[in-house]
Parts: structure tokens; sequence; C-alpha cells
């Protein structure tokens, strides 16, 4: 598979024919009801920093199967699987749908002997309540419930706040198994945070390495923020939470890290690639933008204005790396 970023003035020249899977950003779909027809297609409310709509693509040059049923999307090409979810969740209890969508996903998964290697969970109005009726602690709560039933391994993920009334839950499965959730040694596992950040912890590791033999190796970094242990650090200094989120993903994607789960590919955290930074304020964005422009090599950076999975987060960032 091959991941491209699309603008909104480029979207007439997407070729649905090579398309596994269309993930469409910004505040109103963009993208003609002519090219979404029959494939993966999810639109996800999002503010993007310039205000117009972006695209991420991701292509296969193998033949598609694509298959719907009343709640879920499926798409593959034999070897990667797409499996996606949108469901208005205005009058939904957050916990129950939750655990409805990964009920659904390790069925699919388990039957097609699949292993998860990358979530996205894009939840509306997600620390818009307090104490353990906040969206984003309920929504881990049905989640837990779920891995445990299935005995599922944790894979890289990404939690963060949307607009609308969606919930739209998306990942890549595959049928590789040659697999590893990889932790952060400064960063306690997300799964072991205490109590006080939910009555479940969210259920995801900080990367995923996915071994291809005929092809470069890929880690998918988690969506990543200025935590160190479990709590966060920096509050309300976006450069200097901006800058130790760039730290933990140096620190995670580093050669003594990667040596513990037997990793002996090189991946350089500057070369992180088809990045998403989500910014909590637009007004950080220019500091954000300035200190991720700086630091990584890649250009294909795209900046979203958003809530995070914390209040006193401000900045967020997830990527993948393509082993040198």
């Amino acid at each position: 598979m091959i991941c491209t970023h699309f603008s909104e003035k480029e979207f007439s020249n997407i070729d649905v024919n090579t398309c596994i899977a269309i993930i469409e950003y910004g505040a109103t779909p963009k993208i003609g009801a002519n090219i979404i027809q029959n494939i993966f297609y999810l639109f996800v409310q999002i503010e993007i920093s310039d205000k117009s709509n972006y695209a991420e693509i991701w292509n296969s040059s193998k033949k598609i199967f694509f298959e719907r049923t009343t709640d879920m999307m499926i798409s593959n090409n034999g070897v990667d699987f797409f499996i996606g979810f949108s469901i208005d969740c205005q009058n939904l209890d957050m916990e129950k749908t939750s655990r409805a969508i990964y009920d659904q996903i390790f069925t699919v998964t388990n039957r097609l002997n699949l292993n998860i290697v990358r979530i996205w969970n894009m939840i509306p109005n997600i620390i818009a309540r307090k104490g353990d009726g906040e969206s984003y602690k309920k929504f881990c709560y049905g989640r837990a419930q779920s891995f445990a039933q299935h005995k599922a391994i944790y894979p890289a993920a990404t939690g963060v706040g949307i607009g609308g009334k969606h919930v739209c839950v998306y990942l890549i499965a595959t049928t590789n198994k040659q697999v590893v959730s990889l932790e952060n040694p400064r960063q306690t596992p997300a799964y072991k945070y205490p109590s006080k950040y939910g009555m479940k912890p969210p259920s995801f590791a900080r990367a995923t390495y996915c071994r291809h033999q005929l092809s470069r190796s890929i880690l998918f970094v988690s969506g990543t923020a200025s935590i160190i242990g479990s709590e966060t650090v920096h509050v309300d200094d976006v450069a200097n939470q901006t800058t130790t989120t760039l730290d933990n993903i140096a620190l995670l994607t580093s050669p003594n890290n990667l040596k513990n789960y037997g990793i002996t590919e090189k991946f350089d955290a500057k070369t992180l690639d088809f990045i998403k930074v989500y910014v909590k304020r637009r007004a950080d964005l220019s500091t954000v933008m300035n200190i991720c422009q700086n630091f990584f090599k890649s250009k294909n950076i795209l900046f979203m204005v958003n809530d995070l999975c914390r209040s006193n987060l401000l900045v967020e960032i997830e990527g993948f790396i393509c082993s040198s």
C-alpha cells in the first residue's frame, strides 16, 4: 500500500480504481459523490489549519475488494485491510457504542486471522463532560471491555476530538504475522494508566512495527503527546509540550528501544512521514508549525485544530516511518 495526501484542489485527480481507502478531513465533505461510490470512504469533521479540506488516500496495485454492512465498511487487497465505522452517536451511550464497534472489529479480524497495526478513534465532544461521564473515558471503558473479552493485542492508535455527531473509528489490519507492539521507556504504557484517568485505561501501544520481507518495514507511531510516566508535563506551555512530544517520538524509535523488541532495522524519528499534528488552540499553530517543520524532514505534515483526550494537552503528533 502507498499513502498520499491530496489537497482540496487535487480531489479531481483521485483515481478510485486504485483506492483501498479514502479519509477526508475538513469542515464539510468536498469529495463528490461520484468518487466515493462503492469504495471505502470516511469523512472526519475536523478543522484544518488553512481551513480547506484534505484527503488521505491509501492506494494499492493489487485488486481491491469492498463490502459494506449496516455500520461497517471493509476494503482489502488480500493482504492489507481497512475496517471503518462512522456512527451517529448523538443519542447513544458512548460506552456501549465503543464496545459494539470493537466487538465487530474483533469478530472480523479473528475470523480472517488478521493483525491490527493501526487504529484511529475520532470522537465528538471528547472532553465535553466531566468526571466518569466524559465521552473519552466512556469510550475507553467500552473499548477496554472488548479488548479484554477478545484477548486482543494493543496496537498503535490515536484518540482525538472532532466536530459533528459521528464517532469515526477506522483501522489498518494485515495478514502479515510479523507485527510487534512497542512501548516508550519513559512513558507508562497507556493500558496501565492509574484510575484517575478513567474507569478503564486507554487500550493502545505507543507504536506498531510491521515487518515486510519484500519491501521496507513500517513503524506506525501512535498519537504522541507531552506525557512523562502517566503525567502531562509543561502544562499551558505549547512550545515545551511540542518539544517533549518530539523527544518522546525520538526515544520510542531509537535503536536502543527497538532492540528491546528484537528490531534491528533503523528508523529515524526525523523521517516520520504522513504526519498529522493535532493542536488544541488555533493561536498556537504558528509555534507548533515552526518547531515541527524544523524537526521533520518531510513536508507532508497536516496540521489540525481540535480537542485532545486531556484538557491540559495542547498538541499531539502521529505518523509512520519506513525503515532505512
